[in-house]
This record gives structure tokens, C-alpha cells and sequence, in this order.
């Protein structure tokens, strides 16, 4: 592997990860843009199957925690 060693080469290697993180970006946008809901959800549940993500602690709980919420609204408010 060839490292930029000079200050040309340094320059041209920075030239081309701008322009690619530039085209990534569009790729991104264009991807995110075609998402479908169907599809996001698919996609979230497919992680979510995976199991346990680090640092989670525990297993990691496959609702979204709105029932958890109000029954310490509801204990809060006694």
C-alpha cells in the first residue's frame, strides 16, 4: 500500500474522500427517499431479531415501551 507522502498526493487523496463522501451522501438521500414504510419496518424488525445489541444491559424489549411509560404516569399521579 502506497501512502500520500507528498503534499500533492496528500491533497489528491483529501480531494477524493470529499467527493466521495459528497456521492455517498447523494446515495444515502436517494435510498432514504425510496424507503417505503413497509419496507423501514421490515428493516427495524430484522434488527430487532437479532437479539441483544451491546451495551443494552439486558435483553432488549421488542415494544416501545409506551405501556412501561404510563404505568409510572399512573403511579406518579397517586
Amino acid at each position: 500500500m502506497h501512502l500520500a507522502t507528498t503534499p500533492e498526493e496528500q491533497q489528491a487523496w483529501m480531494s477524493q474522500w470529499r467527493n466521495a463522501a459528497i456521492e455517498l451522501e447523494k446515495v444515502k438521500r436517494e435510498e432514504l427517499q425510496a424507503l417505503t414504510d413497509e419496507r423501514a419496518f421490515e428493516i427495524s424488525n430484522m434488527l430487532l431479531r437479532m437479539g441483544p445489541f451491546p451495551g443494552c444491559g439486558r435483553a432488549c424489549s421488542q415494544d416501545s415501551g409506551l405501556v412501561e411509560q404510563q404505568r409510572i404516569f399512573g403511579r406518579a399521579r397517586r
